[in-house]
């Protein structure tokens, strides 16, 4: 809209602008501005001047075509509006035409908003491992709820489209953005590991999960599912080196020389000298020009359960899972069992069952039979059932041992999981606990039992064999952790630059690190901030190139294969036995939606989609 008159004979200056508040943003508004004179508003509206006075459209935007149409059209009625006056009718000019443009975008604007809905409860849906099929039941609870809530809002709410087959598209659509946003952040990796180990789901077929981690120059990590790769045939060893071959190489063009490690269970098909997987994979990695040692860590979490195994006191573990399963078998007496603990007042109102593959239950069992040992003693004497173990005081002492090492043992385990460990402080917990072990021993030898409480209850006993089992689990964990304790220097060059020892270091980092120990400002950075914030913003790569990709490496590096097993846990909750002919590529589609940390970009899913109403 032209909002006075222009003066030639005046020097002007042309400025373009965003859109005022209130236009739509994809709308720009050509100022042209005297000395003197107000402001000329042209709206560009499809790639033309649009005038605000009379909505007819120029065909260049030039200050002599603007000078034309206002003075041959708008400079009778627009000259004798002058001051305050004028402004309100360039602004009331533009909120009309603001106006008419919505009145044409409010239904597009509606539909990619019902459809933004659907894509925002398809990833809930995903995200809970619930069927797909649930979309129909929310759409129902909502037209419910809208009906009494907001009735007036009912027929909105009724466009959003959540029908089984609606929903099954919006999650590959979902899981497809996730991916494309993976391979985005692994371009930038400089160093990467793999943690994969495979499990059978409910259709009896071996599914392989591939996880990584990578770091990029700023380390920044990332931890997240590559694949999940169904194997239908053998799960030898050349089958797995050769699906995480190909999903690497293949799917996400990384390069083998980038792979600084590789972690897995230790079985055989994985760990093989000829045909494991990772024997394979490292020789494919030297073929491609790998410089560096490709390290492999047989899970730290799993060998410390294997560690745990070798605890034996005569056979107690038996005579507690059969008391267990006696009590838990028969429903009445179970029930009875119950509502005894309950009439007795018992600090716990019921037993847990014993599973070998739940690594924890073991100490929870053990733990919980000797804390409720007297109400046990007394049920099976009402239900006349043998229970002679509990008279027999080296029986119950045994059990006090055994109660009071698995949960140490437990302790030690649930500090080993979760995500984004650094190796160093998870092998640092292992080195912890052997120290604690010697500690044990030389105390349990004195009668001391400060840190066996339930045996404690027991006293006096005879400590021999505790000695003897404690002496049994430290000869243990020292054979175990090899493959730490040969990395063991390299993880304190990462994790301790200032203190270790010089001439332990390999040769190429000797003399970096005598610089580094040798800066004073560097120690107080040091002293003052995080580990990965340290190596990210002083250790430089000029003075510094060989330590800082040193830590780039450290910080890639898996040393469990923690992220697989809560991986398969969400995996059998997905697929169950209600849902047993879901296809793998729906599988695979759900669980990186629910086990992903990247947000899927909705907003340009949205705005790529042809945006359709439920009808």
């Amino acid at each position: 809209m032209m909002a006075t008159h222009l003066n030639a004979s005046k020097k002007r200056k042309i400025s373009e602008s965003s859109s005022s508040k209130g236009m739509n943003k994809d709308v720009k508004v050509r100022r042209f501005q005297d000395k003197w004179t107000d402001l000329y508003f042209f709206v560009n509206f499809k790639e033309k001047p649009l005038c605000l006075l009379c909505l007819e459209s120029l065909s260049v935007l030039k200050e002599c075509n603007v000078k034309r149409h206002y003075d041959s059209k708008h400079a009778a009625t627009m000259d004798g509006i002058q001051g305050k006056m004028r402004a309100e009718k360039v602004e009331d000019l533009k909120r009309k035409l603001h106006s008419q443009q919505n009145t044409l975008r409010k239904p597009t604007g509606e539909a990619e908003a019902v459809v933004q809905v659907s894509c925002v409860l398809a990833q809930k849906i995903a995200a809970k491992s619930r069927p797909f099929a649930d979309g129909e039941f929310i759409k129902e609870c909502m037209d419910a709820a809208v009906k009494i809530l907001c009735p007036s809002q009912a027929s909105l709410f009724s466009k959003i489209s959540l029908s089984r087959q609606t929903i099954t598209r919006r999650i590959e659509d979902l899981a497809e953005n996730i991916e494309n946003a993976l391979k985005k952040a692994t371009s930038d990796f400089v160093f990467y590991s793999v943690a994969f180990d495979e499990s059978t789901d409910m259709s009896d077929t071996a599914q392989l999960a591939i996880f990584i981690r990578g770091v990029d120059s700023n380390f920044v990590v990332t931890e997240e599912m590559l694949r999940l790769y169904p194997m239908t045939g053998t799960t030898k060893g050349t089958d797995i080196s050769k699906a995480v071959k190909d999903t690497l190489v293949d799917r996400f063009s990384l390069s083998l020389k980038n792979l600084s490690g590789i972690a897995t269970d230790g079985a055989p098909s994985m760990t093989g000298r000829k045909e494991g997987a990772v024997t394979l994979l490292r020789n494919e990695a030297l073929k491609s020009g790998v410089t560096h040692t490709i390290l492999h860590y047989h899970c730290i979490i799993h060998q410390d359960h294997l560690c745990a195994a070798s605890i034996r006191t005569s056979t107690v573990m038996k005579d507690v899972t059969k008391i267990v399963n006696l009590i838990r078998s028969r429903g009445l007496k179970h029930r009875q069992f119950q509502a005894f603990l309950q009439e007795m007042d018992a600090d716990y109102g019921d037993l847990p069952y014993y599973s070998h593959v739940r690594w924890l239950s073991c100490g929870k069992v053990l733990k919980r039979v000797f804390d409720l040992r007297d109400e046990i003693k007394e049920f099976m004497k009402i239900k006349e059932i043998p229970a002679s173990h509990f008279d027999d005081p080296a029986w119950v002492a045994d059990l006090a041992y055994l109660s009071d090492i698995t949960a140490h043992m437990n302790a030690l385990n649930v500090r080993l999981q979760g995500k984004h460990n650094l190796i160093h402080n998870l092998f640092d917990q292992v080195t912890a606990f052997e120290r604690k072990l010697e500690l044990w021993n030389q105390q349990v030898k004195e009668r001391n039992f400060a840190h066996f409480p339930s045996l404690k209850q027991c006293a006096p006993v005879n400590t021999d064999k505790y000695c003897s089992s404690l002496s049994t689990l430290q000869s243990e964990f020292n054979a175990r952790f090899q493959d730490f304790r040969s990395s063991e220097n390299m993880m304190r060059i990462f994790s301790s630059p200032f203190t270790v020892e010089i001439a332990t270091a390999p040769i190429e980092l000797q003399m970096e690190l005598i610089d580094l120990q040798s800066h004073s400002e560097l120690l107080n950075r040091f002293r003052d901030v995080g580990l990965l914030d340290f190596y990210a913003r002083y250790v430089d790569e000029d003075n510094f190139p060989l330590l800082r990709n040193h830590a780039l490496r450290m910080v890639s590096l898996f040393a469990s294969t923690y992220v697989c097993e809560q991986f398969f846990s969400r995996m059998k909750i997905t697929k169950s036995k209600m849902r047993t002919s879901m296809t793998d590529q729906h599988l695979e589609n759900s669980l990186r939606i629910a086990t992903s940390q990247i947000e899927p970009d909705i907003e340009y899913l949205v705005s790529s989609k042809q945006c359709q109403k439920s009808h």
